[in-house]
């Protein structure tokens, strides 16, 4: 987990000059990646926890 958060955060660096342009468009898209993922996690836990009882 700890090589992902440095991923992230290398890439946040590297975006910078970017976000700097459009701050609110690069931050919606950061958060709705994170979004995305978490209700896939929830969605297939869920699934899971049906299958097995």
């Amino acid at each position: 987990m700890e090589k992902i958060a440095d991923r992230i955060e290398e890439s946040a660096e590297g975006n910078k000059e970017n976000s700097a342009i459009h701050p609110f468009i690069h931050s919606s898209i950061h958060w709705s990646n994170f979004k995305a993922l978490y209700f896939y996690l929830l969605a297939e836990y869920e699934m899971v926890m049906s299958i097995s009882g």
